[in-house]
């Protein structure tokens, strides 16, 4: 226990939920700025760096406890049934503007299609990293490459302009 009484908890948090929420927030800001970090830094970007940073990722959430317990339990469905709908919207919305400033960033280099909607790319990215909870009825024998494949037609999508040129 943390040593302070259950009465005195509820005064900070609506819920057991929401700290584990929160706690998860903390993990997720993370691997996002790690991902950020390490794209902004590549000197070439293509759809095959693109590839493999967001695999690299997914793979990476393995070194994060809660996520993995999140993510390999049927624990994500529990959680967010239980969670306040304004709290999700709001994580919602600020996961639509982690990526946007890189986004806008490669459309300004034209390193991507200016008129690809920054919405449906980080949709797509919270789709792919979701893919995690699913191992089991993926498959664990073809879930690496099932993975890989998504991650390639991701951003085969996202820079096809460019790979084509």
């Amino acid at each position: 226990m943390a040593g302070i009484a259950q009465g005195t908890f509820y005064n900070f948090f609506e819920s057991k939920e929401v700290i584990y929420f929160l706690l998860l927030e903390q993990d997720e800001k993370e691997i996002k700025q790690n991902v950020i970090d390490i794209l902004k830094h590549s000197n070439e970007i293509t759809a095959t760096v693109f590839a493999n940073v967001i695999f690299a990722t997914v793979k990476q959430i393995e070194n994060y406890p809660l996520i993995q317990r999140l993510f390999t339990t049927d624990e994500y469905e529990i959680l967010v049934r239980k969670l306040p709908n304004d709290l999700l919207k709001e994580h919602s919305d600020r996961d639509m503007l982690s990526f946007n400033p890189l986004l806008e960033q490669w459309k300004d280099e034209g390193k991507i299609d200016a008129n690809i909607s920054n919405e449906v790319v980080t949709s797509a990215l919270r789709a792919f990293f979701l893919m995690t909870i699913h191992k089991r009825e993926i498959g664990e024998s073809l879930y690496d490459q099932t993975l890989q494949f998504m991650a390639e037609g991701i951003a085969l999508s996202l820079f096809k302009e460019r790979e084509n040129t």
